[in-house]
Parts: structure tokens; C-alpha cells; sequence
């Protein structure tokens, strides 16, 4: 599975840094293995050793689907220390849910375990981008189970699948970009609400940050990012432009991320700013129009 570093920071916030049984529903695009939305069950039924999904937030659900265009993932929730797979009630409440969702083959079913409470005042260091982070166990949940007799499955059972995890650093390089950008006087600031963009049928999420004098750029990743390079869009006498990069995601994403920095600097209009460039490369930028963003 895919999560974006936005939606780790979210768990880590409202779940991993509290005490245990706190949980949320996922939320990410349709038909791909991508969470990018997370939404905290603040009135779940809760216990010292248990967890209950809300029926404010199993409601929502439709709801988010009809209107933010998402799909349901799964349910993301925490277990004290060193429980770190669902349990049996975990799985009586799955197969709870699944025979009242019959279309709903399968769910994200992540473990968190609460990061252990510090005198220190300083928090756990951030793992490296696109690093899982050490609170977060990632298992799936499938309808049925083998049976006794090969090729039979029981319906009346839940199989738990542990999945590997790749967190999407969007959030992290965009963080650079903005900090590239600063050093050479341009000053932007993030909105953090993930936009979706659909072009010739990949799904692409980014983020948009802006600034005075109407400066704004686009930053869409797809499921191959950092491998993959980035679409980079930015506004420039009132058009939106698409910008042309150098892009080394096997080798070396940060250094392309600072790369990027340099030529969305010039390209932005950042030599007429105050301070000098963070780098020196001319901007090579090819006029291009995004497609609709849902």
C-alpha cells in the first residue's frame, strides 16, 4: 500500500501520540492501492483494550464517497505496545462490517502502536522520506478464509494479510522546495487539503502553495514518485505553465528536489526578487494546461 506522508503525519498526530485504542477511517482514490486521506473517529466507543468505529464516522463514509469522490480503504486504529496485529475482536468487527458492505471485498486493517511518552521536550526525529515510520503496521483484511477442504472458503471467517508500506514524501519535498525557494527571497506557503488531477487516465495527487504577486505553483505526484518524477506547475503571466526538470529518483530525489527548487525559483521570477538564487541553472519552463482537477 501506498500512504502519503500526510496522512502518516495525521496518525501520528490524533493516534501514535495519544494513549492506545484511537482510530480513523482511510480514504484515498478509486481502483488504486493509494491512502490519502484520513479522517479521526473523534467519538468512537473506546475501552483501555478495545476499539469501536463510531457510527458518525461508518455513516460518513457514503458520504465522503459521494461527495469527495474517495474510496473507502479501511480502518486505521492503535493497540498498546507490542500488540502489533488486529486481533480477534479487530477481525469480529471486520466481519461485521463486510456483511453489511457485500460489495467490499477487502480493507486496510493498520496497527499503531502509542509512541512511548518522554520527560524530554523533544519529539522522536521524523523518519527519512518515503520511510514507513516505526508506529505504523500495515496488514489487510480479505473477505473468507480457507476452508478445511481445498478450494473452499468460508465465508464466516476474515483473513489477515500482513502488506508492505511505501509512504509518498509529497509533504517532505514540498517542504524543501518551499525552504529552497525562501532562501532566495520568495516566501510561499503550503495549503495542506491534497488535490486530485487525472491526466490521460493516471491519477496524480499534489499540493499548491502560493505567495504575493499572485506566485503559485502545483506540485502532482503519481504512485511511481520519487522514482517517477513530478509534474511541476506554476502560474506565470497569468497561464499556467508546466516546468521542465531534471529528474533522478533512482539515484538521488533530494538532490533533484533541490534541482527543482532552482529552476521553479528562476522560472517564478525569483532574479527580481530580493537575494540571490539558491542555484544557478537558467529555467527551461514549456507552456502546458493541466485537466480537471476532482
Amino acid at each position: 500500500m501506498i500512504v502519503t506522508d500526510l496522512v502518516c503525519q495525521e496518525i501520528r498526530e490524533h493516534i501514535a501520540s495519544h494513549r492506545p485504542e484511537r482510530g480513523g477511517a482511510l480514504y484515498g482514490p478509486r481502483h488504486y492501492p493509494m491512502v490519502t486521506h484520513f479522517e479521526y473517529d473523534f467519538d468512537a466507543r473506546t475501552s483501555a483494550v478495545s476499539y469501536v468505529p463510531s457510527d458518525r464516522l461508518i455513516a460518513n463514509v457514503a458520504v465522503v464517497e459521494r461527495e469527495a469522490g474517495l474510496q473507502f480503504k479501511g480502518i486505521v486504529h492503535s493497540h498498546p505496545r507490542g500488540l502489533v496485529r488486529p486481533s480477534a475482536g479487530d477481525e469480529r468487527t471486520v466481519l461485521s462490517f463486510f456483511a453489511k458492505n457485500p460489495h467490499v471485498a477487502a480493507m486496510a486493517l493498520p496497527i499503531v502502536q502509542s509512541l512511548p511518552r518522554s520527560r524530554a521536550p523533544e519529539p522522536a526525529p521524523d523518519p527519512e522520506p518515503g520511510a514507513a515510520p516505526s508506529f505504523l503496521h500495515w496488514y489487510r483484511a480479505e473477505r473468507g478464509s480457507a476452508a478445511a477442504r481445498p478450494g473452499d472458503v468460508r465465508r464466516d471467517a476474515v483473513t489477515i494479510v500482513e502488506e508492505p508500506l511505501h509512504v509518498l514524501p509529497i509533504l517532505a519535498h514540498v517542504e524543501r522546495l518551499l525552504a529552497g525557494l525562501a532562501r532566495g527571497g520568495l516566501a510561499l506557503a503550503c495549503n495542506r487539503k491534497l488535490q486530485h488531477l487525472e491526466i490521460a487516465g493516471s491519477q496524480l495527487v499534489g499540493l499548491v502553495c502560493s505567495g504575493p504577486a499572485q506566485r503559485e505553483f502545483m506540485y502532482f505526484v503519481g504512485l511511481g514518485y520519487p522514482v517517477v518524477a513530478p509534474l511541476v506547475l506554476y502560474q506565470h503571466e497569468g497561464a499556467t505553465r508546466s516546468l521542465a526538470i531534471e529528474w533522478d529518483g533512482m539515484a538521488d530525489a533530494d538532490a533533484s528536489v533541490e534541482r527543482t527548487a532552482a529552476l521553479l525559483y528562476a522560472a517564478m521570477g525569483g532574479r527580481d526578487a530580493s537575494g540571490p538564487a539558491p542555484r544557478s541553472e537558467p529555467p527551461r519552463a514549456a507552456p502546458a494546461r493541466p485537466s480537471h482537477a476532482t
